[in-house]
Formats: C-alpha cells, structure tokens, sequence
C-alpha cells in the first residue's frame, strides 16, 4: 500500500474515531415536566415535597465523575405559568467561588440554559455562585442573553436563592417563560441544560452536565423537554458505549440505590451479557467490553436493561474494516487511490470562548499534503497567516 494511501486511511481512522456517534445513548425522546403549584424561590425543598422531574446524576462529557463526597449534582424541574423551577442540590467538599460575576463559570457555579427550542437561537443563560464559600456569603447570579435584537420582547429577569449545609448547598431559581415570549401550555416543547463546575480552589476541575454536552451558546446540546401534568421516569443512570478501532465499552454510572442491582444487555433475542452493578466513589458502576469477531461487518443492536427496566439502546453501526472498505470503494479502489500524491483540505479553526461561552475567534483552515512526507497547515487570521 502506498505511503499516500496509508495517510489517506488514517485520516479517516482519526475522523471515526474522534467523531463516531456511537458514544452515546442520549435519547432524542421529550421529557415531561410536572405542573406544581405554590413554589417559592427560597433555596428550600420543602415545598417542593416529591414533585418534579428528576435527574439524579450528572458526569462530564466522557463520562468522568470525582467522589460523591466531593462533588455530587442533582436537580427537579417543575412549572407554572410563570416559569420553570429548578431546584438543585450540590454536595462539594471545598466551595470555591469567582469574585468577578462575569467569571463566574471559571470556578464553583450553575449555569441554566434556556431555548424556545433545542436548536434555536432564542435563547438565553443564567449562571449562579451559591455563596457557599465564605468569603462571599450569598448567591450572586449573572445572565446572559443570547436572543436575536427581533427576540427581545423584555428585558431578561429572574429569581434565585441558595440556602447551605454541611458538605453542600442547595439553588433554587426561576427561569420566566416572559424572557423567551413564551405562553405556557400543557405540551409546549423547549430546550434545556444544567451545567455545574467544580474546581476546589483552582482554575481547572470538573465541568458536568445532563449528557448531550457542554456548550452554552449551543442550544443543540439541549434536551427537549415538555410541559405536562406528570413528570417522566427519573434519570438515575448514564449508559455510554464507545467504539475504537476493534473494541467495543459498554460502560453505567447510576445512583448509590442502583448498588447491587442486575444490568442486562441483550441483541436480538439473546442475552450476550449481564452483571450486578458494583459501588465506585459512591455511585453504582459497571462496565462490559467486547472485541470485533474477525471478519465482521457490524456491531450489532444492544438494549440494556437495569432491575429488568429498558435503559438504552443502540444502534447496529459498522465496523472500522466496513467503513474503510467502503472509502476505498467510494474513490475509485486502492489503484485510483495510489495514484494521488497531493491531497488539500479547507475547514474553519474555532479558539476558545470568551465570559459569555462564546467562540472568541474563527479563522480559515487549510492543509496541503504531497506524497510521500510533505505538509503545511495555515490559519488566516485577520491580519497575518501563521
């Protein structure tokens, strides 16, 4: 094979890699928030009782999680025609706050975001410091507001409070329907996250979230959500399966309660796995991991079930060999390949984010390769190329 065409491959080896959406088991379903009457911004669940849609555990984008007793998130939602609830619960060992509000994601925080729908870009944030650390004492908030000028019917507003206790705080906060022009009903459909960080008196620590992903501005890694008068089933566990190269891992966090209980996972109409979950750093964890058989074409369907409960699903999805077969068909075979010496390539190269979670640069992108061991890459900027 040519030193081209192996370059060639491994570009595309990279690209599966890096951006296969099989490491996933978000859901495109709509979940439902509750009505509840008689909620009152304090930073208390009392009157909160056992109302409310429940998301029980949170990780980082790769799954990552530190020990529940130092730093642990939880959160309902519920509504009214006013607005949506949110009352979250943090158990962090060490609060450590930013003094300048509009900095306030760098350390010890909760951002809300809300959309008028997942994708949309009428859409605001609400980030908030609960006052946990000492030196500040109470809950200092920021907004964002990331509506169109056409989209900005009022000025943005909200209502949060923070009360505190050993190992931890509690947040409450109203989101109103009003900064989005929204008219609650049951069955409105909008765009949600929650965000929390921790960084234990640093500039760098963990940054979780409800899965789809970590990005402010993106209303895309939202999740759907719908008004309703009952909530949906609580989210008490995250199932992740990831694929590189000729290994599959089949990976669940839950909650402490899940400790003991059967995970089962079946294709078809077999059970090609099952075990207990086990307790690591406070949680309930299992993991299950497979290599390719040789020759195959797929990972085959997987339906994962925990106490018997349907939990995930996956996809069949292709495997490495598959796909590569498949590019080598799409240009022309191996011989077709062989011949190229010069390969070019133009994109867009995104640098960072600024206070407000947006991208604080976004330069033209471009490589050129030639056979069999030449390349540049250039980034335009506006006012030289480096």
């Amino acid at each position: 094979m040519s030193k081209i065409l192996t370059a060639f491959l491994s570009c595309v080896i990279i690209f599966i890699l890096t951006f296969s959406p099989a490491c996933s088991n978000i859901d495109p379903e709509t979940f439902l928030i509750p009505r509840a009457e008689g909620l009152n911004v304090d930073g208390s669940a009392d009157d909160w009782g056992e109302r409310g849609f429940r998301v029980e555990i949170l990780t980082a984008p790769d799954g990552q999680t530190l020990p529940v007793e130092d730093f642990d998130v939880k959160f309902r939602l519920a509504w009214d025609p006013k607005g949506l609830y949110v009352l979250i619960t943090v158990r962090d060992d060490i609060p450590a706050e930013h003094e300048s509000l509009s900095r306030l994601w760098r350390m010890d925080c909760v951002e809300l975001s809300l959309a008028e729908k997942v994708g949309h870009s009428n859409k605001y944030m609400l980030a908030m410091a609960s006052g946990a650390d000492p030196e500040f004492g109470q809950l200092r908030k920021r907004l964002y507001d990331w509506r169109s000028e056409e989209n900005r019917p009022v000025d943005l507003s909200s209502e949060a409070a923070s009360r505190f206790f050993e190992g931890g705080h509690i947040i409450e906060a109203l989101l109103t329907w009003k900064n989005l022009g929204l008219e609650p009903r049951t069955g409105m459909e909008f765009g949600f996250q929650l965000v929390a960080n921790d960084v234990d008196g640093e500039e760098e620590g963990l940054r979780v979230a409800w899965f789809p992903g970590i990005g402010p501005t993106d209303s895309n890694k939202m999740y759907r959500l719908s008004l309703a008068e009952k909530p949906s089933e609580p989210v008490l566990a995250l199932v992740d399966r990831k694929i590189v190269m000729s290994k599959a891992t089949v990976s669940v966090q839950g909650v402490s309660e899940l400790i003991g209980e059967p995970v089962v996972i079946r294709s078809g109409d077999k059970t090609v796995a099952q075990k207990q979950l086990t307790e690591a750093n406070g949680r309930a964890d299992a993991v299950f991991i497979w290599d390719v058989k040789k020759g195959a074409s797929t990972w085959p369907e997987l339906r994962l079930s925990i106490s018997g409960k349907p939990t995930a699903t996956f996809e069949e999805l292709p495997t490495v060999g598959r796909i590569l077969d498949n590019y080598i068909q799409a240009s022309g075979g191996q011989e077709a390949i062989k011949k190229l010496i010069t390969r070019s390539c133009q994109g867009r190269y995104s640098y960072g984010v600024n206070a407000e979670g947006a991208s604080r640069g976004r330069y033209k992108l471009e490589t050129h390769a030639q056979a069999p061991n030449k390349w540049i890459a250039s980034i335009h900027k506006p006012d030289f190329v480096e």
